[in-house]
């Protein structure tokens, strides 16, 4: 369809010197114009009447697919060139090369990527990137140090940002600007945006509203507000075209201050909520529709799920009388947790522990000793001297990422770390609206980058707390003023960053409104087993629910089966015997049923069923009578085959490190609590690790087998190394040596971990609970 007459369908003449429009990709020689009157291009690209002859004939070649004319002589291929006319080229090309060098002016985009993050690159400067070229895909916000990506993100921001002065090159690729206190003076396009938008997004650059919650709950207020007074333009419908107005409101805000994990998710469901309108709907009912969609939103996500949080917390008695706790910074889900246990009678001591340069510590201090809790205040260089005497660590976190680790505040990793090396075990509180799906290993790839000046501001400080400083320099406006002028001494450079990355080893246990998230998974995702972080948490609940319906000593997940229909989740339960278990399984994360016992002729009928698991457990199979046997067929429920093939792949591939049992003076099998685990530099030795299964006879010994390192007192099990096929186990390390990561190949989908320090294991099966029947061919 031909643009109408006002459709600004023409680049502007800033833009890079490329114009495509369907299908058809105008060359930098013809500049379209906007226009009413004109030549129209048979595609509907309407052209100025005033153009050049060359420009004519460049149209008319672009439109017929013909080379253009033109007086410039065409240039050869190297094929083509004589050997004196490429010797002639590469001369001329190294001394265009040597002059650029000798004047530091880049010559292509490869060397401007290597210039300051912030120099001005133009775009005749810029070299088109093939279309078969091998682009990495991400996102432009994480590539600026390129300056391609540089350009096209400031053309798309919807606020003038001024490049900060002194870029840390470390941090080149994230965006660093300059602060600014008027936001309405830069908006490049003043339409489209609400003044309450407006008013939103300067408290978040000035951090009046500072935390993921309450940006969240703020940012959602203001997009009831937006929705209210929104009007629908003709020819569209609210369905269609609300959410271009939603986005132009979420950009800016993106322009003033980074999005939270919380806001990204609000705002994803919020579009999510808008699609599904019927088109048909009236604008007063569709309103209506999102007012309580986000009314709900707010309420049960945000408010309820922290007050969840605060009775978890209890429930699971992380909180006690007389613990020391230590908090980092200003969390709202912590302040509520803590001010829970307090008003249920719980008497404990918190240390707050802050740093510069927001000092947020402050105002949650102030909240907790206005409830009457006993407290402390330490600055966070402080935190290793004071560990000793913390009984548990609670933090909160601004995202919790798919591999386990947290997002928080920057600092948060520092104390955790110092937590882990005193073995005080650390809480992670958090929403479950916060978690993500992405993975992130570092602080670098992705952070969000802060005023450096708050740095270098003491104003607001008073001169006893610079002792040293206030002697030398006596006003305080003097004072304030001393570091200043940082930005003219070159070799000073100032990074304020955000946040930082805790590995997921570091967190001893995760609460969110879903209960207790179980923190041994990380483990398992290194050999390509997942739950997403819902699953764990819900995972979590439901097997504390069945330990208490049960009177159980214990329970964890075994694994998971998958079926058609529908997967497995198994779970099992240790008494006193540790080769007496029950198995439980469950379809919805929900309910748990006890698997049935197999007998011995149940399990060699199961073994002649090959087609995956169904989901379904009341679904049957039949099977024939073997030849030469009388008898029926025999008929067994997928319930009854879903136990035996438990317990066939728990008798054939369940594993425990070599020391971690052993028999006492009356041969009874006791497990060892002196155990520290299998030295770093055995891990992956086979024969460290024992069969655990009953039926082990020391007698099948030879004189020479129990001289060879064998120790009877610990090795109370079969070796993994003499199973037969030769091979049918993998072993490998993982995070620079410090986990075992062993798989069967025996039973595919069977892992299992091993830490050295702190010493700990357990194993999983993920799979389709079938048996490897080419074991022998494949080794």
């Amino acid at each position: 369809m031909a643009p109408k007459e006002n459709d600004n369908v023409i680049r502007n003449s800033e833009d890079p010197p490329r114009s495509v429009t369907k299908g058809f990709e105008i060359p930098s020689q013809v500049k379209p114009v906007q226009a009413t009157s004109g030549k129209t291009a048979a595609n509907g690209v309407r052209f100025a009447t005033g153009t050049n002859a060359s420009n004519d004939a460049a149209l008319s070649a672009q439109l017929t697919g013909q080379r253009p004319a033109t007086d410039k002589p065409e240039r050869k291929s190297q094929k083509q060139m004589t050997k004196a006319e490429r010797r002639e080229m590469q001369e001329r090309q190294r001394a265009e090369k040597a002059k650029r060098l000798e004047s530091k002016q880049p010559g292509s985009v490869a060397a401007a990527g290597f210039t300051a993050h912030h120099a001005q690159a133009s775009a005749p400067d810029m070299k088109q990137a093939s279309p078969n070229a091998n682009v990495l895909r991400v996102a432009t916000s994480l590539r600026l140090d390129d300056p391609r990506k540089r350009l096209k993100a400031q053309k798309q921001q919807s606020v003038d940002r001024q490049l900060a002065q002194k870029p840390v090159g470390l941090f080149s690729h994230l965006p660093q600007y300059e602060k600014h206190d008027n936001i309405q003076a830069r908006l490049k396009k003043q339409e489209n945006i609400h003044p309450i938008v407006l008013s939103l997004g300067l408290k978040y650059q000035n951090f009046s509203i500072a935390g993921g919650n309450a940006r969240c709950v703020a940012m959602l207020e203001a997009f009831k507000t937006v929705i209210n007074d929104y009007v629908t333009p003709g020819g569209t419908s609210l369905p269609r075209h609300l959410p271009s107005v939603i986005s132009k409101q979420v950009d800016l805000l993106s322009n003033t201050r980074v999005l939270a994990a919380s806001m990204k998710t609000a705002i994803r469901e919020l579009k999510k909520e808008i699609s599904v309108i019927p088109v048909e709907t009236s604008d007063e009912s569709a309103k209506e529709r999102l007012l309580g969609f986000i009314t709900e939103f707010k309420d049960q996500r945000i408010i309820s799920s922290s007050i969840i949080i605060a009775e978890n917390a209890l429930l699971h008695n992380k909180i006690q009388n007389d613990d020391v706790i230590l908090t980092f910074g200003r969390s709202s889900t912590v302040l509520r947790v803590l001010l829970y246990a307090h008003e249920q009678g719980l008497r404990f001591k918190v240390i707050v522990a802050d740093g510069r340069p927001k000092l947020e510590g402050k105002e949650m201090l102030k909240s907790l000793v206005a409830a009457g809790i006993k407290c402390g205040y330490i600055v966070c260089s402080a935190v290793p001297l004071l560990m000793k005497e913390v009984s548990k660590v609670i933090i909160g976190v601004s995202s919790v990422l798919g591999n386990g680790a947290v997002l928080s505040r920057v600092g948060t990793a520092v104390v955790c770390n110092a937590a882990k090396e005193r073995q005080v075990p650390v809480i992670a509180v958090c929403e479950s609206y916060k978690f993500l799906d992405e993975t992130r290993l570092d602080s670098f790839t992705w952070n969000e980058i802060g005023n450096p000046d708050e740095l270098v501001d003491i104003s607001n400080r008073s001169p006893s707390e610079y002792p040293l400083h206030s002697s030398i320099v006596s006003s305080k406006s003097q004072s304030a003023g001393r570091l200043a002028p940082w930005r003219s001494l070159d070799p000073l450079k100032l990074l304020n960053l955000h946040y930082d990355v805790t590995p997921a080893h570091f967190i001893t246990v995760l609460i969110c409104e879903h209960g207790i998230v179980p923190n041994d998974v990380p483990y398992f995702s290194l050999a390509g087993f997942t739950l997403n972080i819902e699953e764990r948490a819900a995972l979590g609940s439901s097997l504390q629910v069945k330990k208490d319906q049960e009177k159980l000593d214990n329970i964890w997940l075994w694994g998971k089966i998958l079926g058609v229909q529908r997967d497995y989740l198994v779970a099992q339960a240790i008494g006193n015997d540790a080769f007496a278990r029950k198995f439980y399984y469950s379809i919805d994360l929900v309910n748990w049923l006890q698997l049935p016992e197999v007998l011995a002729t149940d399990m060699d009928k199961m073994t002649q069923i090959h087609v995956r698991f169904s989901g379904d457990p009341a679904f049957e199979y039949t099977i024939a009578a073997e030849s030469g046997e009388e008898g029926e067929e025999t008929v067994i429920n997928e319930e009854k085959r879903l136990a035996g093939t438990v317990a066939l792949i728990n008798y054939e591939t369940e594993i425990v490190p070599r020391g971690a049992y052993y028999r006492d003076a009356l041969h009874k099998l006791r497990k060892n609590a002196a155990f520290s685990g299998i030295p770093t530099s055995e891990l992956g030795q086979l024969t460290n690790y024992l069969h655990f299964r009953e039926g082990f006879n020391i007698n099948k010994k030879t004189l020479l087998e129990r001289a060879n390192a064998f120790d009877e007192s610990i090795d109370v099990f079969e070796s993994i190394a003499t199973d037969i096929p030769k091979g049918v186990w993998s072993c490998q390390t993982e995070r620079t040596g410090s986990v075992a990561i062993l798989r069967s190949l025996l039973w595919p989908g069977y892992t299992f971990f091993h830490t050295a320090s702190p010493p700990k294991w357990g194993s999983m099966y993920y799979g389709s609970g079938q048996r490897n029947l080419n074991t022998g061919f494949m080794l």
